[in-house]
This record gives C-alpha cells, sequence and structure tokens, in this order.
C-alpha cells in the first residue's frame, strides 16, 4: 500500500504540488514511511514547505524526515528523532554531533538527552534481526549488537 501510495506522492511531485499546507503534509507523511532514501528526502521537503504554509507538526515532520532520509543511507541523522532495534535494547540511530538541541527545538524536535531517554525506555521486545534491512544489520556491526549468525 505504501509503494503504490509513494508511487501517487511521485506523480503529484512531476505534476507540480498543490499550495496546500494539509496536502503537503500528508504526502510528507506517506513518503517520510516509503522504502527508499530519496522518498524520505522528499517528504522532508514537502513537510518543511507544509511549515512555511503554517501546518502544525510539519516542522517536526520534515525533520523526521530528514532524518529517515539519511537513516536509509546508512549517515547519521541530524536530529536524532529515528529509534531502531539494536538487538540487544532500542536505541537512536547514530546522530550528528555537529547538530544543537537549539536545533532540534526549532524544529519541534525534543532534546537528545529526552530522545535518549525515551529510547531507553522502550521494553518491547525485540524483533528478529534476520528481517532487518540491510542498513539496520550494517549498523549492528557497527554498534557490536549484531548476534551470531
Amino acid at each position: 500500500m505504501i509503494v503504490l501510495a509513494g508511487r501517487r506522492c511521485w506523480s503529484c511531485w512531476l505534476d507540480g504540488w498543490p499550495e496546500d499546507a494539509d496536502a503537503l503534509y500528508a504526502a510528507a507523511w506517506v513518503l517520510n514511511h516509503g522504502d527508499l532514501s530519496e522518498e524520505a528526502a522528499l517528504g522532508s521537503r514537502l513537510a518543511a514547505r507544509a511549515a512555511e504554509l503554517g501546518r502544525p507538526g510539519a516542522r517536526w515532520l520534515a525533520a523526521a524526515a530528514l532524518d529517515r532520509s539519511l537513516m536509509y543511507a546508512d549517515r547519521p541523522q541530524k536530529f536524532g528523532t529515528n529509534i531502531v532495534s539494536d538487538g540487544i535494547g532500542w536505541r537512536l540511530w547514530d546522530v550528528d554531533p555537529a547538530t544543537t538541541d537549539a536545533e532540534r527545538l526549532a524544529n519541534d524536535v525534543p532534546t537528545l538527552a529526552d530522545m535518549q531517554a525515551r529510547a531507553a525506555a522502550i521494553t518491547d521486545p525485540q524483533p528478529d534481526p534476520g528481517g532487518a534491512p540491510d542498513s539496520l544489520r550494517r549498523a549492528m556491526r557497527r554498534w557490536g549488537t549484531l548476534p551470531p549468525e
């Protein structure tokens, strides 16, 4: 379903987006939950435009979609909005240390310490790492948490 919705979003991108904050926000939300870095990056741009048009929540979505696009590209997040399973517990995907809490707050993102506390508080069971995307498996190796095969 996301793939079909994502294709419709790309089609709208090629045809030209409406200047409707709610429509931009909805398309950004769909793209943020796609499978490709490029989809999330487009979602970030659409959410940023929705924020310019005054859509509540759009600044956070722009930050979260940017982070997801970076995560899917196996790069550190800018803001630290993505929490992932690491095979042992829950943690933030790697975060660019140059980003400040002031930048986070300006984009409606909680502080880094708050996000780390959220990750630490998650008690959900760990999913099977065998089905993890390659980028997550590479990160788990980097973090030293990938269980032996």
